[in-house]
């Protein structure tokens, strides 16, 4: 359905503003103001929708998930929600059971769920399964459980103790127990790599979910060479419902080289906008790298992926190129270094920090100087309800304090990190509106909570500037006329959990998707 003619009677949310009506031609946005605005500059026979009243919002953007890993995740053992090895243990062996050739793969424990909070280890997994590989990615995907048949496959017979930028778990003999961490995943990927092929058609069909959410623009991030290969395929079909960018992993690039290049018709810049390069990891894994040990691990600080001299060869190389970064950056000795990295390197365009997850006092000024944007995934701190454990109270204050941030002047975007976070952004705009529990029951944190506006700010026209998006953009005239049609009276009553409210997404003045409201949704459809 075109979308071309005069939106009037709505409650139009532009990004940073309210407006009764706007009007769309040939795919953009040419006015916005109230309906007798809209009305006098209507062409001659152009025709009026009515917008009843309802709530309308710019077309949401992800500026960080992971096509491939999404795929990928709903095909392998679903481990999230397992509420202790016992029934992890039974998953793998029931999706074993049914897919008896190749090696098994899931996603998603965290053993935080689970009694005892210990992760699980060979041992576990050889009771389940002693001739296939096993691996099992946790939650944030920073760390893995695999059992010996992997361990031999990777020919990893003794804890090694030089890995940079990753290690091996070991049990009480010293030897290792099948717990691995950042680099030393890395060694498993000839095993992930006898899994199918991802296809085109499975990533079309998840970004054909992306615009049932009201998604109009997605970013896959640290996209292998075989993701980018098989986005070359899919970009060359039938138009797509959810544009598309992508950021390779820096690791894998070659100085001197350009990125590559994925072009679709109707866009004249290249879908591939940057590099990824991960510099940490995850608190969930104690692999975030931080200034002083964790509380409940005094003997870890993280690790550094990345070498200093590494990264500052990469930083250089991407400045004298002219190739934006994207640098993961969770814990605070981590975003630093990145930080420093970006103000040595000024010439970098569109630098961008994702996650910046803790930031203490003495790097708030610092960030909030910084000229990029910080990339940030509002629904980790609900599902990280144990930070305070990790880190201790008084640095936990600085964990995901996203009104901080914002006082502060940080330019933020939403975002989801999915599959390592759900992969729904109505999800992260009531995260980023209430505020993490542990924040409110703790005494004398801040809730570090967003207005509506601000959030849906940070999911639309910040995240699109996260990507380097040119030009006007939210609802605004010159954008592109991507907007989400909701049925609620107004944003607060939107966001609010509880269930889904119909949704038309319109991208290009096009409506690509219609999601009606689930059965008992107490607001009326659209």
């Amino acid at each position: 359905m075109s979308g071309d003619g005069a939106f009037v009677d709505g409650r139009v949310f532009t990004g940073s503003g309210y407006a009764e009506a706007f009007l769309v031609e040939s795919g953009r946005f040419v006015a916005v103001g109230t309906n007798e605005e809209v009305r006098r500059r209507r062409p001659v026979g152009c025709p009026v929708h009515a917008l009843g009243g309802h709530l309308v919002i710019p077309g949401l953007v992800d500026p960080h998930l992971h096509l491939t890993a999404i795929v990928r995740g709903g095909r392998g053992v679903p481990l999230r929600g397992a509420r202790d090895l016992d029934e992890l243990s039974a998953r793998v062996a029931s999706w074993g059971e049914r897919h008896p050739v190749g090696p098994i793969v899931g996603r998603g424990w965290d053993e935080s769920e689970f009694p005892g909070r210990e992760a699980p280890t060979r041992r576990e997994i050889d009771r389940v399964e002693r001739d296939r590989p096993v691996i099992l990615y946790r939650a944030c995907g920073h760390a893995a459980a695999v059992n010996s048949a992997a361990l031999e496959a990777i020919n990893v017979h003794e804890t090694p103790s030089d890995l940079a930028g990753g290690r091996f778990g070991a049990g009480s003999d010293g030897r290792p127990n099948g717990l691995l961490y950042e680099r030393a995943l890395d060694r498993l990927q000839p095993i992930v790599d006898q899994m199918p092929r991802v296809t085109p058609a499975e990533l079309r069909v998840v970004l054909e979910e992306a615009a049932t959410t009201g998604l109009t623009t997605v970013a896959t991030v640290n996209s292998s060479p075989e993701e980018v290969a098989v986005l070359a395929e899919l970009v060359t079909t039938r138009p797509l419902s959810t544009r598309i960018r992508v950021y390779p992993q820096a690791d894998l690039w070659r100085a001197g080289t350009p990125l590559p290049e994925l072009r679709v018709r109707e866009e004249e810049r290249s879908l591939v906008r940057g590099l990824k390069a991960i510099t940490d990891g995850s608190f969930g894994a104690r692999t975030a790298w931080l200034d002083s040990p964790y509380v409940d691990a005094p003997g870890e600080c993280g690790v550094p992926v990345w070498s200093d001299t590494d990264l500052r060869q990469l930083g250089a190389d991407a400045a004298a190129q002219q190739i934006p970064l994207a640098l993961h950056a969770i814990g605070d000795r981590a975003l630093r270094r990145a930080l420093d990295l970006f103000e040595a390197n000024p010439a970098i365009p569109s630098p961008r920090l994702e996650h910046a997850s803790l930031v203490p006092p003495s790097l708030l000024e610092k960030l909030g100087a910084f000229s990029g944007w910080a990339v940030v995934q509002p629904n980790f701190a609900i599902t990280d309800g144990w930070v305070p454990d990790r880190l201790g109270s008084e640095r936990a204050r600085g964990a995901y304090a996203w009104r901080t941030l914002i006082d502060a002047g940080v330019n933020l975007a939403g975002s989801s990190d999915a599959p390592f976070d759900v992969f729904d952004p109505w999800v992260g705009l009531r995260a980023a509106v209430d505020g993490a529990p542990w924040r409110r029951t703790a005494p004398g944190f801040a809730p570090e909570r967003l207005t509506p506006e601000e959030a849906v700010a940070a999911y639309t026209v910040g995240a699109a500037r996260a990507l380097d998006e040119t030009g006007p953009w939210g609802i605004s005239e010159g954008a592109p006329a991507d907007f989400v049609r909701v049925g609620a009276p107004d944003l607060d009553i939107a966001v609010r959990p509880r269930e889904h409210v119909a949704l038309e997404t319109w991208r290009d003045g096009v409506r690509v998707a219609a999601r009606p409201p689930r059965e008992g949704a107490k607001a009326g459809g659209v």
